[in-house]
């Protein structure tokens, strides 16, 4: 009895019930009635409560919780009463200590990429951020972020450059410049340069000039008088004394004399003698060509009357000259050509075969010789020499002005005369545009191409591919079939007599469970065994026959299409269509005659005459008498032949050899064909 009391005090002490009787409840519970409650998530109670109290913001509790629980690093509660567990900090934010009742915004130049964050992360050099980001921001070409932590990127300064994701700008090199800013350096134009992190150019004083100039500020000036320089120079130099020198000199000379005796006249600086069919008077220092109609000779002081060669007078105008002069030809003058009109060159000046040359016709002409000619199709000219303007299709123009010319596009290009393009790419790529915007580009994954038109190498699961070259495409497999992307295979079989074989794989294939007599299991298929063969017509293909061929057996090739007969568990093997140059045959009623209309018929030959007597095969052996017992309607082939149903015919037998006729029995019966 002592025993069942304290088993019974036990039980109630370990109830509920029993504790709300004789007093408070347990921590993590509180008392209603007699019965003590377990305190719901977010709320707590300590020993004996009647009433559970709410976590304050940054803490949280489970259920039957005697206490609440700060809020880890990275969380945050920001409500009473919060259940079961912090809520995490979003990205681009944190929350380093616990019990926190919100989470801080990381400031610029820091961010966080995932929630539940203590700290937030500076940005590297090179990149920056905005308050509250999740990510930094690279900095944009001309522009640098030098140090880790920055909210923002400065732009380079003129002379200096960057490119993007840049900690720091780097100096323009001399003879370029650029701007505030600025992803690049720029060349300075023709004619001027720059120091390294240079903001603008300037022109550079020469270096060397032309003989007779010197520097002056930023360019070359001509010498003044009396001065000169040489080739190469960049200063001017005085002229020694007693000489002197134009503007521009790049030597100085002796003065000129200012009179000469008559007949001479001042050439450098001395009196020379005047040339022929010129004069000069005393003190004159320059000599004077005679006038028209008149000569002298070398030293004159005065001219004589001139003679004229035959068909010359002082009016002769020599042909396209411009300006002409008196020349002496032996012991006459000649009208010869001074200067020439436009086009024209003036060839041996100062003799007397001097004469105008053309130099330069018209554009859209060419200078053959001393004629123009008119320029080929689609060529001009510049007045002298002809070159193209389109070339031929499958050539290009290389080259500009009279250095232009048609040069061959590359293997597997054309052109329209001027550009050249594709006309087919490489494998794996395929045409794109038109005309001279033609190009060649990569065909999707899994295809290839001719070089023109992309096709697939392998589709998707359940899809096969048909059709060969550019007409290759991907199609379903049938039903209960996947496939590899190329070939489709059975998942299962819907006949219930196959079982499917290499079941997941693309030899996988339904098999018969069982063949037939004479037949064995060969790939999945009944085949006939031991020599015999199916009828090729029939759709029994369970059926196996003792293969005969009555005639052509040694000449098959003479057949064009072949009959096939059963009779018992013979099939008989005979022609229905001959090739050029041979008859088919039948007999009928003991006779060969010619087949205007092949009718089934085991005694059916390919000849090149029919003859009363068959002449039986080499390899055709005596045959016994066969019932023949056709079990189903068939039709016969042509307009006249006539429905027949179960028949029966015996077959006498033959004896043959090789080369002698054998008389074969008329068969009594319409045989058919399977």
């Amino acid at each position: 009895m002592k025993k069942y009391l304290i088993a019974v005090i036990a039980l109630l002490i370990s109830t509920q019930s029993y504790g709300a009787l004789i007093g408070g409840c347990a921590s993590g519970k509180y008392k209603t009635g007699t019965r003590c409650i377990s305190c719901s998530a977010g709320t707590w109670a300590g020993g004996n409560s009647k009433s559970c109290t709410q976590c304050t913001p940054g803490y949280y509790s489970g259920s039957g919780a005697s206490s609440c629980t700060a809020c880890p690093t990275g969380t945050y509660a920001p409500n009473s009463g919060t259940p079961d567990a912090c809520v995490k900090c979003p990205t681009g934010s944190y929350a380093s200590g616990t019990a926190n009742k919100s989470c801080t915004t990381c400031p610029a130049g820091k961010y966080t990429s995932s929630s539940g964050s203590s700290s937030c992360t500076s940005c590297s050099a090179g990149y920056y951020s905005t308050a509250g980001s999740s990510s930094c921001t690279a900095c944009r070409a001309g522009t640098y972020a030098s140090s880790s932590g920055s909210s923002s990127c400065t732009s380079c300064p003129a002379g200096t450059y960057s490119g993007s994701v840049a900690s720091s700008c780097a100096p323009c090199i001399a003879g370029y410049y650029s701007a505030a800013g600025s992803a690049s350096c720029t060349a300075c134009p023709e004619g001027q340069t720059s120091g390294a992190g240079a903001s603008s150019c300037y022109t550079a004083a020469p270096t060397s000039c032309p003989a007779g100039q010197g520097v002056s500020g930023t360019s070359c000036t001509a010498c003044p008088a009396n001065s000169y320089s040489a080739d190469g120079s960049t200063s001017c130099t005085a002229c020694p004394a007693g000489q002197v020198s134009a503007a521009g000199a790049s030597s100085c000379y002796v003065p000129v004399p200012t009179s000469c005796p008559g007949g001479q006249g001042v050439s450098g600086t001395a009196c020379v003698a005047c040339p022929e069919n010129s004069y000069s008077a005393e003190g004159s220092t320059t000599c004077t060509s005679c006038s028209a109609g008149y000569s002298s000779t070398s030293g004159s002081s005065s001219c004589e009357t001139k003679a004229y060669c035959s068909g010359e007078s002082a009016s002769t105008v020599p042909a396209n000259s411009s300006a002409s002069t008196d020349i002496l030809n032996g012991s006459c003058f000649k009208r010869v050509p001074t200067s020439c009109t436009t086009n024209y060159t003036l060839k041996n000046a100062g003799t007397a075969t001097a004469n105008c040359e053309l130099n330069s016709c018209a554009i859209g002409q060419q200078l053959s010789g001393t004629t123009c000619s008119a320029c080929p199709a689609n060529h001009t000219s510049d007045g002298r020499t002809c070159y193209p303007t389109i070339c031929n299709v499958g050539q290009k123009l290389t080259g500009t002005g009279t250095l232009s010319k048609c040069e061959s596009c590359p293997t597997n290009n054309t052109s329209d005369g001027k550009t050249c393009y594709p006309t087919i790419c490489a494998a794996g790529q395929k045409l794109t545009g038109t005309g001279v915007s033609t190009t060649c580009a990569a065909c999707p994954a899994d295809n290839t191409s001719d070089g023109k038109t992309c096709y697939p190498t392998k589709c998707a699961v359940g899809q096969k591919l048909t059709g060969t070259g550019t007409a290759t495409t991907c199609a379903a497999c049938p039903t209960n079939n996947t496939s590899d992307g190329k070939t489709c295979y059975p998942t299962s079989c819907e006949n219930k007599d196959y079982d499917l074989v290499d079941a997941g794989t693309v030899n996988a294939k339904c098999v018969k469970k069982g063949c037939g007599a004479g037949q064995v299991l060969s790939g999945g298929k009944c085949v006939c065994s031991g020599g015999k063969k199916a009828n090729p017509n029939s759709k029994d293909q369970d059926k196996c026959f003792t293969e005969k061929v009555p005639y052509n057996s040694s000449n098959q090739s003479v057949v064009t299409n072949w009959d096939y007969i059963e009779a018992g568990d013979i099939l008989y093997k005979v022609p229905k269509s001959c090739k050029t140059g041979y008859i088919l045959c039948q007999q009928v009623s003991g006779d060969w005659k010619e087949a205007t209309l092949y009718q089934t018929n085991e005694n059916s030959k390919c000849d090149t005459t029919c003859n009363k007597t068959a002449a039986v095969s080499s390899t055709t052996a005596a045959t016994p008498a066969v019932s023949t017992t056709v079990s189903k309607t068939t039709g016969l082939s042509g307009k006249n032949a006539t429905p027949t149903k179960a028949a029966t015919a015996t077959k006498a037998p033959a004896t043959a050899t090789k080369t002698s006729p054998v008389t074969k029995t008329p068969v009594t019966k319409t045989p058919v064909r399977k």
